[in-house]
């Protein structure tokens, strides 16, 4: 099966269809999180009845996935009109949520969805480590409850957790409340700048000792395998697998890249979407772009693990070097040369 997902996705990246959609359908959250890359700001959310066109817009063009995000999607009063319209078209949907307005009622509903998987943010071991990280006392047991809630109505449930400099030590203790509560651990490092450009939340960053006693040796190794070649390197599928809506209709290649491609209250998705004099969308589509990227003859190349998402939020250019990127880079190198010396 896995296979065959694999080669309908390379499919998908060669002829542009969007196999996986995201959705923001909306920026308001109940969670203040320290380390929050996404705006709080919107101008007015699409309305179920804008969205459930673009919806069929999507079936068209061959998407399977849809991808629901926020903000917190269960702010919005009609989440659930927007998910069983979505459901009956036929995508498989992922949900992603904080958790915290599950109650056992909102657990039945999701599990009628038959969704693929939900999501929910696991940010500490305990309350007070969570709590810190989300600043709203009381999220970490509605989290946990949550994932209770959904487990046992046999919901796919995967614990979301970046580290940070304030739950580091916790990170065996995360994985273990996951497994233990029936769901699937995601324990990540890297902390990403807003999407509006600021490095506020990168104070939360782990420095390089914390990642050295995070991650054990052969985590670290896995990367050392990779190809030379930018293009290989660089499986990215944002603009061409992969796009994102915006809570307004803005189409972007995808979450981490909010490049404006188009709005869907203006124009369709395909038009948006198969744009023949869009430069932007074009360099990003073609292969050659990478190669005459800077990252293309450096040092660290082998090192690093790059997003060209992060790097269009940090220099507004997906090919420029990534400060987020050539910071891991460097941590990965010292590391091999360490164990290279002994």
């Amino acid at each position: 099966m896995e296979k065959i997902v694999k080669r309908i996705e390379r499919i998908c990246t060669e002829k542009y269809i969007p196999f996986y959609a995201i959705f923001e359908l909306t920026y308001r959250c109940n969670l203040y999180c320290r380390h929050c890359y996404a705006p709080k700001d919107q101008n007015g959310e699409l309305s179920f009845g804008e969205i459930e066109p673009i919806l069929d817009q999507l079936v068209k063009m061959g998407t399977f996935n849809l991808i629901f995000t926020g903000g917190e999607i269960l702010t919005r009063k009609d989440f659930f009109d927007i998910a069983i319209a979505s459901r009956s078209k036929g995508f498989f949907l992922i949900l992603m949520t904080n958790g915290t307005l599950i109650t056992a009622n909102i657990a039945d509903q999701i599990a009628n969805l038959k969704p693929m998987g939900v999501e929910i943010s696991l940010y500490g071991a305990c309350a007070e480590t969570h709590d810190f990280v989300t600043t709203v006392p009381g999220s970490f047991d509605c989290a946990v409850n949550a994932i209770r809630l959904l487990v046992d109505r046999g919901v796919s449930v995967v614990t979301k957790t970046v580290l940070m400099n304030s739950n580091f030590n916790e990170r065996k203790e995360i994985e273990d409340l996951s497994n233990s509560l029936g769901a699937i651990p995601n324990i990540n490092a890297g902390i990403i700048p807003r999407r509006d450009g600021s490095l506020l939340p990168l104070k939360h960053d782990l420095s390089f000792e914390d990642m050295e006693n995070c991650f054990p040796e052969e985590i670290v190794s896995a990367n050392f395998k990779q190809s030379a070649d930018p293009a290989k390197r660089i499986p990215c599928k944002a603009g061409k697998a992969v796009c994102c809506i915006s809570p307004e209709g803005d189409v972007s290649p995808c979450l981490l890249m909010p490049a404006n491609l188009g709005s869907l209250r203006e124009q369709t998705m395909a038009e948006i979407w198969y744009q023949q004099g869009n430069e932007f969308l074009n360099r990003l589509r073609t292969p050659e772009a990478y190669k005459s990227s800077p990252c293309a003859n450096c040092d660290l190349l082998k090192f690093c693990v790059r997003c060209p998402g992060i790097a269009y939020i940090e220099t507004g250019d997906p090919f420029e070097k990534s400060p987020n990127a050539c910071h891991y880079a460097e941590w990965r190198h010292q590391i091999y040369s360490e164990s290279n010396k002994a």
